[in-house]
């Protein structure tokens, strides 16, 4: 019995320090990411508005957003992820 307590006190204390690290790191990839958006539109203002306007269209849609030529269907998630690609082509060209 008290190797099965110690057994799963260690457990317990390996899933604490893995859960602890776990929210380490996405506070840290938050702070990153709010960092890095706070960056773009401060090089970037006019995109705040026109981000916004996109994102209530696709909101107000009745799948949630709005099907592309390809068949996908664009919605304020994928706009996001679509953004991480889109706003490094957006810097390079802006370097040229």
């Amino acid at each position: 019995m008290i190797a099965y307590c110690k057994q799963t006190l260690r457990m317990i204390f390996k899933l604490r320090f893995r859960f602890i690290s776990v929210r380490r790191i996405i506070c840290a990839i938050r702070r990153r990411v709010v960092g890095q958006n706070q960056k773009y539109y401060q090089r970037f203002p006019d995109d705040v508005e026109a981000v916004q306007r996109i994102v209530t269209h696709l909101i107000k849609q009745p799948e949630g957003g709005v099907r592309t030529p390809s068949g996908n269907l664009l919605t304020p998630r994928s706009l996001q992820l679509l953004g991480l690609s889109g706003a490094n082509l957006r810097a390079k060209l802006q370097a040229v």
